[in-house]
Protein backbone atom coordinates (compact mmCIF):
# COMPACT_ATOMS: atom_id res chain seq x y z
CA UNK A 1 0.00 0.00 0.00
CA UNK A 2 2.34 2.64 0.80
CA UNK A 3 4.63 1.58 -2.76
CA UNK A 4 1.68 1.94 -4.46
CA UNK A 5 1.24 5.28 -2.97
CA UNK A 6 4.83 6.76 -3.06
CA UNK A 7 4.32 5.89 -6.86
CA UNK A 8 1.09 7.77 -7.11
CA UNK A 9 2.46 10.40 -5.38
CA UNK A 10 5.94 10.46 -8.00
CA UNK A 11 3.19 10.37 -11.13
CA UNK A 12 1.45 13.16 -9.67
CA UNK A 13 4.13 15.56 -8.62
CA UNK A 14 6.05 14.21 -12.27
CA UNK A 15 2.97 15.85 -14.02
CA UNK A 16 2.33 19.17 -12.59
CA UNK A 17 6.14 19.84 -12.96
CA UNK A 18 5.88 19.04 -16.85
CA UNK A 19 2.69 21.10 -16.87
CA UNK A 20 4.47 23.76 -15.42
CA UNK A 21 7.43 23.81 -17.19
CA UNK A 22 5.72 24.06 -20.14
CA UNK A 23 3.32 27.07 -19.41
CA UNK A 24 0.19 24.62 -18.96
CA UNK A 25 0.22 24.55 -15.16
CA UNK A 26 -3.47 26.22 -14.97
CA UNK A 27 -6.31 24.64 -17.24
CA UNK A 28 -8.32 27.17 -16.82
CA UNK A 29 -5.76 29.58 -18.93
CA UNK A 30 -5.42 26.33 -21.59
CA UNK A 31 -8.94 26.53 -22.18
CA UNK A 32 -8.91 30.46 -22.93
CA UNK A 33 -5.63 29.71 -25.23
CA UNK A 34 -7.33 26.95 -26.88
CA UNK A 35 -11.00 29.65 -27.05
CA UNK A 36 -8.64 32.28 -28.46
CA UNK A 37 -7.10 30.39 -31.12
CA UNK A 38 -10.38 28.77 -32.55
CA UNK A 39 -11.53 32.45 -32.97
CA UNK A 40 -7.82 33.19 -34.58
CA UNK A 41 -8.34 30.41 -37.26
CA UNK A 42 -12.14 31.08 -38.25
CA UNK A 43 -11.21 35.23 -38.38
CA UNK A 44 -8.03 34.25 -40.17
CA UNK A 45 -10.11 31.66 -42.81
CA UNK A 46 -12.85 34.32 -43.01
CA UNK A 47 -10.20 37.14 -43.49
CA UNK A 48 -7.50 35.38 -45.97
CA UNK A 49 -9.37 32.89 -47.70
CA UNK A 50 -8.69 28.80 -47.69
CA UNK A 51 -6.19 29.11 -49.41
CA UNK A 52 -4.19 31.75 -48.05
CA UNK A 53 -5.05 30.82 -44.53
CA UNK A 54 -3.79 27.37 -44.81
CA UNK A 55 -0.51 27.69 -44.69
CA UNK A 56 -0.74 29.75 -41.64
CA UNK A 57 -2.95 27.92 -40.03
CA UNK A 58 -0.67 24.72 -40.20
CA UNK A 59 2.20 26.69 -39.08
CA UNK A 60 0.29 28.75 -36.12
CA UNK A 61 -0.95 25.05 -35.59
CA UNK A 62 2.26 23.62 -35.37
CA UNK A 63 3.51 26.28 -33.04
CA UNK A 64 0.70 25.36 -30.47
CA UNK A 65 0.84 22.04 -30.28
CA UNK A 66 4.44 21.95 -29.97
CA UNK A 67 4.51 21.81 -26.39
CA UNK A 68 1.81 18.99 -26.12
CA UNK A 69 4.23 17.00 -28.24
CA UNK A 70 6.81 17.58 -25.18
CA UNK A 71 5.10 17.57 -22.92
CA UNK A 72 5.55 12.79 -22.58
CA UNK A 73 9.13 12.98 -23.01
CA UNK A 74 9.29 15.92 -20.33
CA UNK A 75 6.64 13.70 -17.97
CA UNK A 76 9.10 10.85 -18.74
CA UNK A 77 12.25 12.59 -17.39
CA UNK A 78 10.54 14.13 -14.07
CA UNK A 79 9.36 10.65 -13.27
CA UNK A 80 13.17 9.64 -13.52
CA UNK A 81 14.23 12.72 -11.71
CA UNK A 82 11.82 13.16 -9.06
CA UNK A 83 12.97 10.58 -6.69
CA UNK A 84 15.94 11.73 -6.89
CA UNK A 85 14.83 15.03 -5.84
CA UNK A 86 12.55 14.36 -3.05
CA UNK A 87 15.04 11.71 -1.80
CA UNK A 88 18.14 14.54 -1.28
CA UNK A 89 15.17 16.99 0.06
CA UNK A 90 14.18 14.31 3.13
CA UNK A 91 17.97 13.95 3.45
CA UNK A 92 18.42 17.76 4.22
CA UNK A 93 15.18 18.06 6.39
CA UNK A 94 16.38 14.91 8.64
CA UNK A 95 19.96 16.89 9.18
CA UNK A 96 18.33 20.05 9.73
CA UNK A 97 16.48 17.78 12.36
CA UNK A 98 19.00 16.43 13.82
CA UNK A 99 21.05 19.49 14.16
CA UNK A 100 18.53 20.94 15.35
CA UNK A 101 16.85 18.28 18.12
CA UNK A 102 19.96 16.69 18.88
CA UNK A 103 21.36 15.46 22.27
CA UNK A 104 24.98 15.68 21.08
CA UNK A 105 27.76 17.14 23.36
CA UNK A 106 30.72 18.55 22.58
CA UNK A 107 33.85 17.93 25.23
CA UNK A 108 36.95 21.11 25.88
CA UNK A 109 39.14 21.88 28.71
CA UNK A 110 39.47 24.57 31.01
CA UNK A 111 41.34 26.71 32.56
CA UNK A 112 42.91 24.97 36.00
CA UNK A 113 40.52 26.79 38.75
CA UNK A 114 41.07 27.40 42.64
CA UNK A 115 38.78 26.77 45.11
CA UNK A 116 38.13 25.83 48.58
CA UNK A 117 37.65 22.80 50.19
CA UNK A 118 35.72 22.46 53.52
CA UNK A 119 36.40 19.52 55.62
CA UNK A 120 34.33 18.67 59.24
CA UNK A 121 35.94 16.76 62.00
CA UNK A 122 36.32 16.46 66.04
CA UNK A 123 38.13 19.94 67.24
CA UNK A 124 41.20 19.20 68.51
CA UNK A 125 41.13 20.64 72.06
CA UNK A 126 36.95 20.08 72.76
CA UNK A 127 36.12 16.55 70.61
CA UNK A 128 32.44 16.76 71.30
CA UNK A 129 32.58 19.86 69.16
CA UNK A 130 32.50 19.77 64.98
CA UNK A 131 35.55 22.10 63.80
CA UNK A 132 35.93 23.11 59.81
CA UNK A 133 38.83 23.30 58.53
CA UNK A 134 39.53 24.54 55.06
CA UNK A 135 41.91 24.08 52.47
CA UNK A 136 42.60 25.32 49.01
CA UNK A 137 43.03 23.06 46.05
CA UNK A 138 43.31 23.29 42.17
CA UNK A 139 40.62 21.53 39.82
CA UNK A 140 41.04 20.33 36.19
CA UNK A 141 37.54 20.25 34.44
CA UNK A 142 36.12 19.47 30.96
CA UNK A 143 33.23 21.51 29.42
CA UNK A 144 30.36 19.80 27.77
CA UNK A 145 28.22 21.77 25.29
CA UNK A 146 25.09 20.60 23.82
CA UNK A 147 25.05 20.95 20.27
CA UNK A 148 21.54 20.51 19.19
CA UNK A 149 18.10 21.77 20.69
CA UNK A 150 17.90 18.73 23.62
CA UNK A 151 19.30 18.44 26.81
CA UNK A 152 22.29 16.32 26.66
CA UNK A 153 23.51 13.74 29.33
CA UNK A 154 26.41 10.94 29.57
CA UNK A 155 28.82 9.86 31.46
CA UNK A 156 32.75 10.44 30.85
CA UNK A 157 35.52 7.39 31.12
CA UNK A 158 39.42 8.10 31.25
CA UNK A 159 40.45 5.18 28.26
CA UNK A 160 43.72 5.20 28.03
CA UNK A 161 46.49 7.03 30.62
CA UNK A 162 50.60 7.28 29.85
CA UNK A 163 53.60 9.19 31.56
CA UNK A 164 57.02 10.93 30.53
CA UNK A 165 59.51 11.16 33.74
CA UNK A 166 62.49 13.82 33.43
CA UNK A 167 61.55 14.08 29.53
CA UNK A 168 62.05 10.51 28.44
CA UNK A 169 59.42 9.41 25.82
CA UNK A 170 55.88 8.65 27.42
CA UNK A 171 55.20 5.00 28.63
CA UNK A 172 51.48 3.71 28.66
CA UNK A 173 50.28 3.10 32.51
CA UNK A 174 48.05 0.04 32.08
CA UNK A 175 44.31 0.58 33.10
CA UNK A 176 42.28 -2.37 34.49
CA UNK A 177 39.42 -1.05 32.91
CA UNK A 178 38.16 2.37 31.91
CA UNK A 179 37.32 4.43 34.78
CA UNK A 180 34.15 6.17 35.52
CA UNK A 181 34.62 10.11 36.46
CA UNK A 182 32.06 10.63 39.55
CA UNK A 183 30.47 13.63 37.68
CA UNK A 184 27.66 13.16 35.05
CA UNK A 185 27.38 15.16 32.07
CA UNK A 186 23.98 17.39 31.51
CA UNK A 187 24.02 20.29 29.46
CA UNK A 188 21.08 21.85 28.61
CA UNK A 189 21.14 24.28 25.25
CA UNK A 190 22.93 27.34 26.51
CA UNK A 191 23.53 26.01 29.74
CA UNK A 192 27.03 23.49 29.61
CA UNK A 193 28.20 21.51 31.98
CA UNK A 194 31.28 20.92 34.18
CA UNK A 195 33.32 17.42 35.03
CA UNK A 196 35.96 17.24 37.18
CA UNK A 197 38.83 14.98 35.90
CA UNK A 198 41.74 16.13 38.25
CA UNK A 199 42.41 17.62 42.01
CA UNK A 200 45.24 18.28 43.84
CA UNK A 201 44.83 19.96 47.52
CA UNK A 202 47.46 21.79 50.05
CA UNK A 203 46.61 19.71 52.45
CA UNK A 204 48.57 16.95 51.04
CA UNK A 205 49.95 18.10 47.65
CA UNK A 206 48.45 15.31 46.18
CA UNK A 207 46.99 14.63 42.64
CA UNK A 208 44.32 12.21 42.22
CA UNK A 209 41.75 11.41 39.56
CA UNK A 210 37.95 12.35 40.21
CA UNK A 211 36.86 9.26 40.26
CA UNK A 212 36.76 5.41 42.07
CA UNK A 213 40.50 4.99 41.46
CA UNK A 214 41.39 1.59 41.39
CA UNK A 215 44.03 0.44 44.62
CA UNK A 216 46.55 -0.75 41.83
CA UNK A 217 47.08 2.66 40.40
CA UNK A 218 47.12 4.34 43.97
CA UNK A 219 50.80 5.51 43.86
CA UNK A 220 50.56 6.56 39.68
CA UNK A 221 50.63 9.94 40.34
CA UNK A 222 54.09 10.29 42.76
CA UNK A 223 56.41 11.09 40.68
CA UNK A 224 56.84 14.59 38.57
CA UNK A 225 56.47 14.43 34.99
CA UNK A 226 54.30 15.35 32.21
CA UNK A 227 50.16 12.89 32.39
CA UNK A 228 48.30 12.27 29.23
CA UNK A 229 45.07 11.31 29.37
CA UNK A 230 42.32 10.37 26.85
CA UNK A 231 38.86 11.02 27.84
CA UNK A 232 35.71 9.52 26.32
CA UNK A 233 31.88 10.17 26.18
CA UNK A 234 29.20 9.09 25.73
CA UNK A 235 25.54 10.02 25.27
CA UNK A 236 23.13 8.69 27.26
CA UNK A 237 20.87 8.90 24.36
CA UNK A 238 23.37 6.97 22.28
CA UNK A 239 23.11 10.01 19.77
CA UNK A 240 26.08 9.52 17.53
CA UNK A 241 29.72 7.84 18.34
CA UNK A 242 31.35 8.50 21.73
CA UNK A 243 33.07 11.98 21.66
CA UNK A 244 37.00 12.18 22.85
CA UNK A 245 39.50 14.71 24.30
CA UNK A 246 43.08 13.74 24.65
CA UNK A 247 44.82 16.05 27.56
CA UNK A 248 48.45 16.36 28.52
CA UNK A 249 48.76 17.08 32.48
CA UNK A 250 51.88 18.76 33.45
CA UNK A 251 52.31 17.87 37.41
CA UNK A 252 55.38 19.44 39.04
CA UNK A 253 54.88 18.54 42.78
CA UNK A 254 53.11 21.84 43.37
CA UNK A 255 49.47 21.92 44.09
CA UNK A 256 49.38 25.42 42.62
CA UNK A 257 51.47 24.76 39.42
CA UNK A 258 49.19 22.12 38.04
CA UNK A 259 48.43 22.86 34.33
CA UNK A 260 47.20 21.09 31.72
CA UNK A 261 46.44 21.21 27.78
CA UNK A 262 44.76 19.82 25.11
CA UNK A 263 47.05 17.95 22.45
CA UNK A 264 46.36 15.53 19.63
CA UNK A 265 46.17 11.83 18.89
Amino acid sequence: MRKRDYWSNILGQAFKVSLKRLGLERPDRLLIVLLLYAIYVVMLWHLLGSATASSEIISRTAAFIAPLIVLPLSYLWDIIEIPATLAERDRQRIEEYEAKNSAKFSLSVLAPTRNVERVSGPHSSVPALVAVTEFRATYLRLRADALGGWRAYGQVALTALSRSIDGKPFVEVELPHPISMRDEILAHPGIWAVVTFMRVSEADNKLSVHADWPHVLDKIFDLHGLYRATLVASSGHNDGPPQSVMVEVNWSGDWEKLTWRQVSD
